[in-house]
């Protein structure tokens, strides 16, 4: 049989590409199977754990996952250290280091994503300027899409929904009015119940028309378009309506209609990164939402 000293760096390496790897390198394969599992199983743990909940949480996860990298690959180089004389086994075989690394990475990618997509806490990306300045396009966000169904929907509440004219899509907008409200607005202000109404409005004035019959509540419309005249109007049993904050850019209930409680699903609960033209918005980083 052929025997060949270990290369720490080569072990080291391997694990830090894919814990395990490195492990396998030194022959010990029942070591690797945990090396391999081993983060999948953080991963299942801490998506499932309100950790991702903490302002910063999937910075922590991030952190944890690339320290237990670190460690993989520092215990297979100090094995390797000690391993002068190791009989090559049928494991030790470059090809076989490539299949596992592209298999394993494939698959490990796939588990992984269905975790993520299984927690209550999720990521989005915002896509649109609707919810200026409280929102920016390129900003990720991370929210809690179960959060509705555990708290009452209150008026200012950030909401994640799905609107009446695109059931697939989360959109993303504030509530301004919940059942019984009579919502309106002169001269491009908000008015509650008769009353000045006390939310954020980023004002981008425009003079496009957002036209389309398909998108016109035939209970509420004779008409629809960017103006600074809307209403009154009673939000019906069971329905919120909402706008978005930057109000002269939103397609928003005003065009849509009121939208079922059913249908409002999560809230923001932080930025957790920002980019503009590919650049770090470092003020916007780690800001919480409301």
């Amino acid at each position: 049989m052929t025997t060949k000293k270990r290369n720490p760096i080569i072990s080291g390496f391997l694990s830090f590409l894919q814990p395990g790897l490195g492990q396998l390198y030194n022959g010990e394969v029942i070591k690797s199977i945990f090396f391999f599992l081993a983060p999948t199983i953080i991963a299942f743990v801490l998506y499932l754990s309100p950790t991702l909940k903490i302002n910063g949480g999937i910075y922590i996860i991030f952190g944890i996952l690339t320290s237990f990298r670190v460690y993989a690959a520092f215990e297979a180089a100090k094995k390797s250290d000690g391993k002068k004389d190791y009989m090559l086994k049928k494991v030790n075989n470059p090809l076989i280091y490539i299949m596992i690394l592209l298999g394993w990475g494939f698959l490990s990618g796939l588990i992984s994503n269905e975790i993520r997509q299984m927690s209550r806490y999720q990521s989005f990306k915002i896509p649109t300027p609707n919810m200026e300045n409280t929102l920016l396009i390129g900003d990720f966000i991370i929210s809690d899409i179960q959060y509705f169904k555990y708290n009452d929907i209150s008026k200012g509440d950030i909401a994640l929904f799905h609107p009446p004219v695109e059931s697939s899509t989360l959109w993303i907008q504030r509530v301004v009015g919940t059942e019984g409200d009579t919502v309106e607005i002169r001269f491009g202000i908000l008015y509650l119940n008769g009353k000045l109404a006390n939310f954020t409005d980023t004002k981008t004035r425009t003079n496009e028309r957002i036209l389309d019959s398909t998108y016109q509540d035939p209970q509420i419309y004779n008409s629809i378009g960017n103006n600074d005249h809307f209403g009154p109007y009673v939000v019906p049993k069971d329905k919120v309506f909402l706008l978005g904050d930057n109000r002269d850019n939103s397609f928003d209930s005003r065009f849509f209609g009121f939208v079922s409680k059913k249908n409002i699903l999560g809230k923001p609960l932080y930025i957790w990164y920002s980019q503009d033209a590919g650049l770090p918005r470092k003020e916007r980083l780690l800001k919480e939402l409301e």
